[in-house]
């Protein structure tokens, strides 16, 4: 479940049996042009709720690099963070199903006991905002998880991570600030 909570491509880390030798260098994904914008190299800093399995809450800071799959017709995220979650990596991909009208995502995590996920919901574009809503089965039950990437500029994007059951709210288990450091 931790492996879904701190990143998409996460939208976000993940690596190299996807991605060429040397990255390609343009993106050919579909969508309001946007996510052109996440390539390159990102500053983190992130803020944890407080939750039944961290009580205080708390920060920690990290990277994540953005770039074109193979034939641009994926993104790929690198990702690293540490700090009162411990130390993190993850890798991710998503890429655009024309035919479910969506974007599917895998996402791999150093603190996933499976290594990857794989969420049943696809993104989509609302508005400017990149949204995941998906629900999959945890321990005998199902879990709801909302990851959102807004305010999204040439500079800095927001993410943030949502969490709870089928039948509940969504609480707010994190969020993530970042800010360019490179472009690509």
């Amino acid at each position: 479940m931790k492996a879904i909570q701190t990143g998409m491509f996460a939208v976000l880390s993940a690596a190299s049996l996807l991605a060429a030798a040397q990255p390609e260098t343009s993106l050919n994904l579909p969508g309001p042009g946007v996510q052109q914008m996440l390539l390159g190299n990102w500053s983190t800093k992130i803020q944890y709720e407080a939750s039944k399995e961290m009580p205080r809450g708390g920060t920690a800071s990290g990277d994540e690099k953005w770039y074109p799959g193979p034939g641009g017709r994926s993104l790929i995220e690198e990702y690293r963070e540490d700090g009162v979650a411990g130390d993190i990596t993850g890798w991710g991909v998503i890429w655009w199903d024309a035919q479910a009208k969506g974007y599917h995502v895998v996402w791999c995590e150093s603190t996933n006991p499976n290594g990857c996920a794989a969420p049943s919901g696809l993104a989509h574009w609302e508005g400017e905002q990149l949204v995941l809503v998906s629900e999959d089965g945890a321990n005998g039950g199902k879990a709801k998880f909302k990851e959102v990437f807004s305010q999204i500029t040439s500079s800095s994007f927001k993410q943030t991570i949502y969490l709870g059951d089928a039948s509940g709210e969504l609480r707010l288990l994190a969020t993530i600030y970042a800010t360019r450091t490179t472009a690509h």
